[in-house]
């Protein structure tokens, strides 16, 4: 019984050729960030050097999604409102949690990451709460597409 389903893959293979797997689809572009935010970014990209494509397409995917979620809020006011950075940070905890530690299943993966992640966010809004203003929205879209960015390129 073995050999025969043995003759028949062989078989198989001869007329048909090994089975490939389908092409990945296509890496996002994110749009280069400024001289600044790569710099801001860069111990992400490094504490990201050896992440898998996988999870450097998730990293990017998840920080370019909520940078477009924050500006649609702003454009049609129907998804999400903040009134300060508190309200902002908790959002991003909630992003993370599902995408990165649930989906991606790289929680505490990468070490020096949430390290790298917090600096950046402290040298772009600063480490106190403030109010959430167009220009607030302006550094955090900014800084999400350079963490992005920084994952797909490694910084």
């Amino acid at each position: 019984m073995i050999r025969l389903a043995a003759a028949a893959v062989l078989a198989y293979v001869a007329i048909a050729g090994v089975p490939q797997m389908p092409a990945a689809g296509p890496t996002p572009t994110i749009e280069e960030p400024s001289v600044k935010l790569q710099q801001v970014v860069a111990d992400v990209g490094r504490a990201l050097a050896p992440a898998s494509e996988f999870d450097r397409l998730v990293w990017a995917a998840t920080w370019e999604e909520a940078a477009k979620l924050l500006e649609a809020s702003r454009k049609d006011g129907h998804y999400v409102t903040f009134t300060d950075t508190l309200g902002v940070q908790a959002y991003q905890v909630v992003v993370l949690d599902i995408a990165w530690g649930r989906l991606a299943g790289a929680a505490g993966k990468y070490p020096g990451l949430q390290e790298a992640v917090e600096e950046a966010f402290s040298a772009t809004i600063g480490p106190d709460v403030q109010p959430y203003t167009p220009e607030v929205e302006k550094r955090l879209t900014g800084l999400y597409r350079a963490l992005a960015w920084a994952g797909l390129n490694r910084g």
